[in-house]
């Protein structure tokens, strides 16, 4: 009987990956070491195993050794669930490029991504790998508009932090932000987050690099006309029309695209509350449930059956024109 196994992927960064890659790690031990896992099997492990599979050699800590011992001999068709392809190379070394990858192991047999810009990556990387693509879903049931926003401004302090301080400080020497509320998400509840995000008029992007940009586009869910960095990931979503991508790192424009959004605030709140509604219906229905539920759906039809073609096309040019559930 085939059996699929699957470890806990985490796509959160710094060192809170870390513990959460370390409870996936340990789990896999646990489970590999009690679970017959044959050629017959599938395996589906997240982009951080990567880390076991390269510096168990170097490190002194055994479980990430038995990690590495049970990935070289495993013999189970292995899918890599990618959310961050920014962290597929985190520990590999310029001095050791020879070094192979979980990827190229002979029974690592695709990658599943979230992104076109991970698509991109991996495929520039890995031009022979298999690899499919599917919509991650923003939870409409959660994150919807209400109607109404607040002269607010929402931001993560933990995204790339300095380039945060940097615009804020400015903004506040420059008076701009006099009649506005910083609202800084941290330490919140998925129920708060999405709160927070409901109420804002202006959500502020400092993500970099990111595997999708779940942030910015649960803020666009919400309403929020969001300003910011894509992070490379979220290029797909931060559409002219309704929010406003500014290059990683130009202080100088972000300052400028902040002030132009919360002048159009000032002088015609509804214009900005406009894009937020558009904003909001672009990705409540780009990525709802149902299109994630349907991709999943498709990759494993075609894993299952063989096909070596991804059955996921590029993301359409526009949404469908149906009215997604909560939409104000």
């Amino acid at each position: 009987m085939c059996k699929t196994a699957l470890t806990q992927p985490s796509c959160i960064r710094g060192s809170l990956s870390d513990a959460v890659g370390s409870i996936a790690i340990s789990r896999f031990v646990r489970s590999a070491a009690t679970t017959s896992i044959g050629p017959d099997d599938w395996l589906v492990l997240p982009e951080t195993f990567e880390r076991a599979y390269v510096t168990s050699h170097r490190w002194s800590w055994k479980r990430h050794k038995r990690v590495h011992r049970r990935l070289t001999q495993l013999t189970a068709r292995t899918v890599i669930f990618n959310q961050n392809c920014y962290l597929t190379f985190r520990k590999h070394s310029w001095n050791d490029l020879s070094r192979p990858t979980l990827y190229q192991r002979p029974h690592t047999v695709a990658a599943i991504v979230v992104s076109e810009d991970s698509h991109r990556y991996l495929r520039t990387a890995f031009p022979n790998l298999r690899l499919f693509r599917i919509r991650n879903a923003i939870d409409s049931d959660r994150f919807y508009p209400i109607g109404t926003k607040k002269p607010q401004i929402a931001f993560m302090p933990r995204k790339n932090a300095q380039d945060l301080v940097q615009v804020l400080k400015i903004l506040h020497l420059r008076g701009s932000l006099d009649g506005f509320r910083l609202a800084p998400i941290d330490g919140m509840s998925e129920k708060q987050v999405a709160h927070t995000l409901q109420e804002s008029a202006i959500f502020l992007s400092f993500g970099y690099p990111e595997g999708f940009g779940l942030p910015p586009a649960e803020a666009m869910a919400c309403g929020c006309f969001v300003v910011g960095y894509h992070g490379q990931g979220g290029r797909e979503f931060f559409r002219p029309e309704f929010s406003c991508p500014i290059d990683t790192g130009d202080i100088t424009a972000y300052v400028q695209a902040v002030e132009a959004a919360l002048a159009q605030w000032r002088d015609s709140p509804e214009t900005i509350r406009e894009k937020g509604r558009q904003a909001s219906q672009f990705i409540r229905t780009v990525y709802s449930p149902e299109n994630e539920r349907q991709d999943v759906l498709a990759v494993w039809n075609c894993l299952l059956a063989g096909q070596t073609t991804d059955p996921i096309g590029r993301l359409e040019t526009q949404p469908a024109s149906a009215q997604p559930r909560n939409a104000a």
